[in-house]
């Protein structure tokens, strides 16, 4: 947890959590989170802290499905393996993206919070309040997320014939967050939306048709993995045959969609032909099975999660794949015999290997975290270790007397890590990814302070002060 630091995401990440940040029109607006603990206690969480709150969060996101599971299964206590299974699903969002705390973990384990409330017994003013609470939490983590499953919610509770007066309960606890930060801290998330949407909205990577499109190759690619493989279960004449064509047919699809450096959606392509083999077997009768409309909310749920984000959908995948395998889980353990522990030991070694991959050999933006061995105290009591290469850049700038005079730093492109390392903070936002948005918070022209430049894209004014290059970290 003391090793290495991506400039780019977790950067940003880490500038959200930090109490002094800016954060005008923000998407995002978990940080009020974070500056109301800091105005109550004092703390301020650094890069270690948020990464131990991901793997705690993982872990009681994992009690949440497993609750989930419980409910949908008519058992009376968590079982053990559900909770595994979950825990093992979680644990592949290592895979991709730095493994600080973000929206994209934080997303994922409230709908797993969402889902054990939705599938229990909504007549009881707890769990409505309770479901209330995660629903207001998301609009503060990702507004796209939030409406989609309050919608599901709603449709879940139409099909359980659950409706009932108390169901504007699920209303409070938003207002009452937005009255507490609006006393306690100033702002709101319903202000900052109020600004954020509009300015999103013109920059070209957040077009509503680039989302929908980004969204719509994911379900294609899927679904032609979908289709080859069940035409393959039902042309074979045998299973050792048909899994020779799944592998074969699977590398294929891996080849043609690979087009980032990352290799997760290997996993999310292998699944398919499990879906297939469950879904054609002949115990699992999925027609008559009594969980079918929560199998299809479970595959659908990668689709709907995604909505909003402009990242490769087969890229970013692999956070919601333990919504896949809860719903392979559900199916297998209907076939009679099934082999419970090879599954749970393939399932402990794959995720074993993509926590790895991810965090130790080739992490996101990072060199291998072995070759990160010195020391970097970024704020007063918090440090990080860094390639020495890191460390001797971030001396040079630390010497530069108007960095050192100045609180804050304007860092452009992608690189929000940089004033966080140096002790610094941004001004109105913790990030800007391309010229557009930094067009859209300074429309005029560029604050007086120290910018350091990362030639993504070009700067939008001309400079009275030569910014400071910054080509590689």
């Amino acid at each position: 947890m003391d090793r290495g630091f991506d400039i780019s995401d977790e950067g940003l990440y880490a500038l959200l959590a930090h109490p002094e940040q800016e954060n005008q029109a923000g998407i995002f607006n978990y940080d009020l989170f974070f500056k109301a603990i800091f105005e109550f206690t004092g703390l301020h969480f650094g890069l270690i802290e948020l990464r131990f709150i991901r793997l705690l969060l993982y872990g009681l996101g994992a009690w949440a499905l497993a609750t989930f599971l419980k409910n949908i299964s008519g058992n009376k206590e968590i079982q053990r393996q559900d909770l595994l299974i979950a825990l093992f699903g979680l644990f592949a969002g290592y895979a991709f993206l730095p493994h600080s705390l973000s929206y994209n973990h934080l997303t994922v384990v409230l709908t797993g919070f969402c889902l054990a409330l939705v599938s229990g017994n909504l007549n009881k003013t707890k769990i409505l309040l309770g479901l209330g609470l995660v629903l207001s939490l998301l609009i503060y983590v990702k507004i796209t997320t939030a409406i989609i499953l309050f919608l599901v919610s709603l449709g879940l509770i139409h099909w359980r014939h659950q409706w009932n007066p108390r169901l504007m309960l699920v209303f409070v606890p938003f207002l009452m967050l937005e009255l507490f930060f609006f006393f306690r801290v100033g702002t709101t998330a319903s202000q900052r939306l109020w600004d954020g949407i509009g300015m999103i909205q013109g920059r070209s990577d957040y077009a509503l048709w680039t989302l929908a499109k980004i969204n719509l190759v994911g379900m294609y690619w899927i679904g032609l993995s979908f289709l080859g493989s069940f035409l393959i279960s039902k042309w074979m004449p045998s299973l050792w045959l048909k899994v020779l064509a799944w592998i074969l047919w699977t590398a294929v699809l891996v080849w043609f969609t690979h087009i980032t450096e990352e290799w997760n959606h290997v996993v999310l392509l292998g699944s398919i032909p499990f879906w297939v083999l469950l879904l054609t077997h002949a115990r699992v009768k999925f027609r008559h099975h009594p969980s079918r409309l929560w199998l299809l909310l479970l595959g659908m749920l990668p689709f709907l999660l995604h909505l909003g984000s402009n990242v490769y959908w087969l890229r970013l995948g692999i956070q919601y794949w333990v919504f896949w395998l809860l719903a392979l889980w559900l199916m297998a353990r209907e076939i009679k015999h099934f082999p419970v522990e090879k599954w749970m030991l393939g399932l402990g070694l794959l995720s074993s290997w993509l926590i790895f991959t991810g965090i130790w050999w080739m992490p996101f933006g990072q060199a291998p975290l072995w070759e990160t061995r010195i020391s970097w105290e970024y704020l007063p009591g918090k440090s990080i270790k860094l390639k020495t290469a890191q460390v001797q850049k971030l001396r040079e700038l630390e010497k530069n007397a108007e960095i050192q005079s100045s609180p804050q730093i304007l860092a452009a492109y992608r690189i929000s890590g940089i004033p966080l390392l140096l002790g610094k903070t941004m001004p109105k936002s913790p990030g800007f990814w391309d010229q557009d948005q930094l067009k859209a918070f300074f429309p005029d022209s560029l604050p007086s302070i120290p910018l350091i430049y990362h030639p993504f894209s070009e700067l939008p004014y001309p400079q009275s002060q030569t910014p400071i290059l910054l080509t590689e970290f």
